[in-house]
């Protein structure tokens, strides 16, 4: 039996087309009768860890930290501390005589990912659905190029630096699979991470194909 394990943060990018993505996902995963868990790292309004079940998917829900207010600090201390933590706690949950994959959304999660690589007999999937320098400068590849072979970096370019070099060394070295969701997403990450192409493959992201006739009332409004 396989068994997969989605990996997701609750932060404001879960917003930008994850949520779309993972209830896909979700049904995908479903109809093919895999075992499934969702975890979700960061669980806001929560003060325990809580694991549930609904519609045959296990849900584990992972609450920041106390002394965090609001999303912590990318790759902070405090972040590693909190990922180390939650490798240990999903330790009790995976299977040992089963295939596992895990599929992480969000690039900030690597050193949970290495950990889990490292120790267990597992296969990990990363799907790009943004990045941190794109949101930071507008997508401008060329002024980030520039940060990248500077030898005198600002404060803040020094940040995109080191979030960038987190990036690549999830990409190159911990996942086995990585997934672009657009051509130009899978153009970057080929010639600006330097991810071989036989390691990427690009799923465009979609919509369920649904049709819901408006009645005059709907149309107003």
């Amino acid at each position: 039996m396989r068994t997969i394990f989605i990996i997701n943060r609750d932060s404001r990018a879960k917003y930008y087309g994850i949520g779309t993505y993972t209830r896909q996902l979700v049904n995908v995963v479903k109809a093919m009768r895999f075992n499934l868990t969702i975890v979700s790292l960061y669980a806001k309004g929560k003060n325990e860890v809580l694991v549930y079940e609904k519609e045959n998917v296990r849900y584990i829900e992972v609450p920041s930290l106390i002394s965090v207010v609001g999303d912590p600090r990318l790759y902070s201390k405090e972040d590693m501390r909190y990922q180390r933590n939650v490798y240990y706690l999903l330790l009790s949950y995976i299977p040992r005589q089963e295939e596992v994959y895990f599929h992480f959304n969000f690039m900030e999660s690597g050193l949970l990912a290495s950990l889990l690589k490292k120790n267990l007999k597992c296969k990990v999937v990363l799907a790009v659905h943004y990045t941190y320098w794109s949101f930071e400068l507008l997508g401008n590849v060329d002024r980030l190029k520039k940060i990248l072979l500077s030898q005198n970096r600002n404060e803040e370019e020094e940040k995109l630096f080191q979030y960038y070099v987190h990036e690549e060394d999830f990409l190159n070295n911990v996942a086995d699979f990585v997934i672009a969701i657009a051509e130009h997403s899978y153009r970057t990450l080929c010639d600006l991470y330097k991810v071989p192409s036989l390691k990427i493959a690009l799923i465009n992201n979609g919509l369920v194909d649904g049709f819901y006739e408006l009645d005059t009332n709907d149309k107003k409004i």
